[in-house]
């Protein structure tokens, strides 16, 4: 398989994440720019803190960089420079997960964080005709009540600007069952749904986003295997699994990617596509991805073929477009 075709082949990225797609040059901008200080002052240094040994040890290095992020103005430029190298990718339609939350604990005004991402994501419309928007998530370590109010005071207002809730962080200790009135609101907003569930979480914690949230879709999920009934039930429903393999090898989810199950979950039916989930943080872009994937042994034609349809048709966006992008990535994967 020519490499060129996994640039060239028109994609679409679920599971990413705006604090993920903060490059390590401008976490040292920003901390000038907003008078931040870091641990580690320099660039060869900051990229020293990027081998992880699991996802809290991940959650406390972004937490650190993404505490330079003070302002409307920067978060329209994380948002706006990953849609730019998404574009260039080829990615023609990206859903980013976002939560206000996090920077409201800094001081940043909740209408600023929306104002930023969405304007990103107009001017990527504008400029280069990518499509998509942000997933509204609710930070699981902070209390239920708090994103509740994030949705009911200030969602609300960007109603139409929003593309669904989500549920989003560290998962031990934090079931998505807590969460049940934020989205049973976002239902009645129109939202659609995600959850963050079976990554390092039990099965019981899918179970929890199926049943109680009526998600839509599940981040990651690959935690599934270990209950065959839910496995039937996933591929019965055809719930999308976005599953990210090279988050999971940088976060000791799975060791190596011989290891990892997403082939597996593909043989048992299951709607699994492919995503970066922190792209600033493991390895790049979505073509990266795929690349490394197929350099593993891991990724043949066929199998690209079958992700990049499960992933558009998982897309929040209109059948007539998913089906436009289904027929080209299948022309150009042939």
């Amino acid at each position: 398989m020519n490499a060129d075709i996994f640039k060239e082949i028109p994609k679409t990225e679920l599971h990413v994440h705006l604090e993920g797609c903060l490059e390590p040059e401008q976490v040292i901008r920003f901390s000038a720019r907003n008078n931040v200080k870091l641990e580690q002052e320099t660039l060869e240094r900051l990229r020293t803190e990027y081998t992880f040994d699991g996802l809290n040890d991940f959650v406390s290095v972004m937490g650190r960089n993404s505490a330079t992020i003070q302002t409307e103005e920067d978060i329209y430029e994380i948002a706006f420079g990953y849609l730019k190298r998404a574009a260039e990718d080829n990615i023609v339609h990206a859903e980013m997960a976002f939560s206000p939350q996090g920077p409201a604990q800094r001081g940043v005004p909740y209408e600023a964080a929306f104002n930023g991402i969405i304007s990103a994501f107009k001017d990527a419309y504008r400029d280069f005709g990518i499509t998509g928007g942000p997933i509204l998530a609710c930070l699981r370590h902070r209390p239920v009540g708090e994103a509740l109010a994030m949705l009911k005071k200030y969602a609300r207002t960007y109603r139409d600007d929003v593309l669904a809730i989500g549920l989003h962080g560290a998962e031990l200790g934090y079931p998505p069952g807590l969460f049940e009135e934020c989205f049973a609101y976002a239902r009645t907003m129109g939202w659609k749904a995600v959850a963050h569930a079976g990554e390092e979480g039990p099965a019981d914690y899918i179970w929890q986003a199926i049943d109680i949230l009526q998600v839509d879709r599940i981040d990651h999920g690959v935690q599934c295997e270990v209950d065959d009934r839910l496995v039937e039930r996933l591929a019965e429903t055809a719930t999308p699994l976005t599953v990210c393999p090279l988050s999971n090898i940088h976060l000791k989810v799975f060791r190596e990617l011989a290891e990892h199950n997403f082939l597996r979950l593909l043989d048992r039916g299951l709607n699994v596509s492919i995503h970066t989930d922190d792209p600033a943080y493991f390895n790049g872009y979505l073509s990266e991805h795929y690349r490394i994937l197929h350099e593993a042994g891991v990724l043949d034609e066929a199998t690209l073929a079958l992700v990049q349809r499960n992933a558009f048709r998982s897309a929040f966006m209109d059948r007539e477009r998913s089906s436009q992008l289904i027929n080209a990535s299948d022309q150009m994967s042939e």
